[in-house]
């Protein structure tokens, strides 16, 4: 169930502030109670034909990673982006995403996942009283650790140095590519070598870091990043494993481990296809009937205040320049209005920066999510 409910969220937080709330019942329920159960008994039960073929993948770097950003790509794809997401204002470039409106919530939702990825990959050994389990946990949770911490290394070292991606210092993608790292040793966490595992988790960063440009390049706005972090990081994780486990290609010089890496790559054709059979007809479909997408009004001023009639900053309906007689937020003022209002107030300190920051409620994904000032 949880890792059917993962499949699910990671989806809906790349289309956060912008989709209607019923639709996220939809997608949930046909994914979570249909989609994903079929092609986990393809790949991980004992009578599935990916997992009587040899398909190896033992905390889910294809059938939970692959998958949900396979589908997170074309449902970003299929809805659109954000307003405003490719056009540059006077706060920052043509193309530059919206930036994050709160690094340290960004920060505390990492360290949640990083402790959460543990428990995922050391539980899907599924038991823990029989011989050699207790070996097995605690290979598959240092090895997530290793893979976390050198993919959020080799991520801030490929933006800083490398000449195609900014030359700067990047924490929104150093914790992307910790992420990325841990998605990748998915696959082998369990037997893997430490160094494997090192590996392993750097090239999931370099999978991040080129999934991310080629993102932009579609121009898909993909929110939380799950093509970029899943889709990527997990093809790298199902190719890696059959070279990096101890009975791999770089080990063994067999027709066995040659094999391994024939099957999960015919797993990736097979887990991507599925993905999009479902996705595309079915938000398509969606958005063909006009349902899919909140009007631009509702976006504007943020879901949290016309769907929920719930704001998440209270404070913004203590400031006339932002409020309508209603006390919500005023429709009126742009999003590089409200930017400057906050460098205003940052000057005088009469009010706290979040005072004209709205999110969206109705979103959220398998980890933090940049959320912009054109949510509002």
């Amino acid at each position: 169930m949880i890792f059917a409910n993962t499949a699910s969220t990671l989806v809906n937080g790349g289309m956060a502030e912008r989709m209607h709330l019923p639709c996220y019942f939809t997608y949930g329920i046909l994914q979570t109670g249909v989609a994903y159960p079929i092609l986990s008994r393809w790949c991980w039960n004992n009578s599935g034909w990916l997992k009587a073929m040899g398909y190896t993948d033992f905390s889910g770097s294809g059938v939970i990673h692959l998958y949900s950003g396979a589908c997170g790509f074309v449902a970003t794809w299929v809805i659109g982006p954000r307003t405003g997401r490719f056009q540059g204002d006077d706060s920052r470039r043509q193309g530059d995403p919206i930036p994050a409106h709160s690094l340290p919530f960004v920060n505390i939702g990492v360290m949640w996942l990083i402790f959460g990825f543990a428990g995922f990959n050391a539980a899907s050994q599924l038991t823990i009283s029989q011989p050699g389990d207790g070996y097995v946990v605690a290979r598959a949770t240092f090895n997530t650790f290793l893979a976390c911490s050198s993919g959020g290394i080799s991520s801030v070292i490929f933006i800083r140095f490398l000449p195609w991606w900014g030359r700067r210092w990047s924490y929104v993608n150093m914790v992307n590519g910790a992420l990325s790292g841990m998605v990748a040793v998915c696959a082998g966490c369990n037997v893997l070598a430490p160094w494997s595992a090192f590996v392993t988790g750097c090239l999931g960063a370099l999978a991040f870091v080129c999934g991310r440009s080629l993102v932009d390049k579609l121009k898909v706005d993909d929110l939380v990043d799950s093509f970029s972090i899943h889709y990527s990081a997990g093809l790298v994780g199902l190719v890696s494993a059959p070279f990096f486990v101890p009975d791999g290609i770089l080990f063994k010089h067999d027709v066995a481990s040659t094999t391994t890496l024939g099957v999960n790559l015919l797993g990736v054709v097979i887990i991507t296809v599925w993905a999009v059979l479902w996705c595309l007809p079915l938000f398509l479909l969606l958005k063909h009937m006009g349902v899919l997408r909140v009007p631009l009004e509702m976006e504007t001023r943020g879901l949290d205040v016309i769907e929920h009639r719930e704001m998440a900053y209270h404070s913004s309906s203590d400031d006339p320049m932002t409020a309508d007689s209603n006390g919500l937020p005023d429709l009126d003022v742009t999003a590089t209005d409200r930017h400057h209002l906050v460098k205003r107030r940052r000057k005088g300190n009469a009010v706290q920066p979040t005072a004209v920051i709205s999110s969206s409620s109705s979103g959220g994904g398998g980890h933090p999510s940049e959320r912009g000032l054109s949510s509002v």
